[in-house]
């Protein structure tokens, strides 16, 4: 691994002055789009930040939308989801703590191949879809996969890790604030940046 300094990053010691320590750690959460199994690189379209709260033991997720439009470090100010294939990682956590006054260091990333299989070593996910978001699912399952497992009916259903995976990209029926809320779960503790 490179190392890489707390400049890279974005870390400012004013912020970290100003709130001192806490019990609350921050970690970024980039969800790349790409169409190589293997690959980390690409636009970031699911960027969340999980505020993890030990005093009080909860976590909170937010989720910045991708096409928010910021200053991004050495290119004109532009769409978030840039920020990650221009930089990767260190570029896109020097963006968020920047033009949101965060000063995270640590972060995840995953791509949606990936994330098909965690979901499915968990044994799938249950999740209550919309006609629309159903008929929008089979589309671009079948887009990507010929031999796509299509989801037969709305409601409560149990989706595999690749349904779930397509299902967290559907973003042309309805908006972007739709699609966060598919990402991030329809939970009334949700906020969005």
């Amino acid at each position: 691994t490179t190392d890489i300094s707390r400049e890279d990053l974005g870390v400012s010691d004013e912020i970290e002055n100003k709130y001192g320590k806490t019990d609350v750690f921050n970690v970024a959460v980039f969800g790349v789009d790409t169409r190589d199994a293997d690959s980390f690189k690409g636009l970031s379209d699911t960027i969340m930040i999980v505020s993890i709260d030990a005093k009080n033991k909860n976590v909170k997720i937010v989720s910045i939308l991708r096409d928010s439009y910021v200053a991004i470090d050495g290119r004109k100010n532009q769409k978030i989801t840039h920020a990650y294939s221009f930089g990767g990682a260190p570029l896109a956590i020097k963006t968020i703590n920047e033009n949101f006054n965060m000063n995270i260091t640590d972060y995840a990333t995953i791509n949606f191949y990936k994330l098909a299989e965690a979901i499915d070593i968990l044994g799938g996910i249950d999740i209550d879809i919309t006609e629309d978001e159903r008929l929008e699912l089979n589309n671009i399952g079948d887009d990507d996969n010929p031999n796509f497992q299509y989801v037969e009916k709305s409601g409560m259903v149990h989706l595999t890790g690749e349904q779930a995976s397509v299902y967290s990209r559907i973003r042309k029926r309805d908006s972007d604030n739709a699609r966060v809320d598919r990402q991030i779960g329809r939970a009334s503790c949700r906020e969005r940046v």
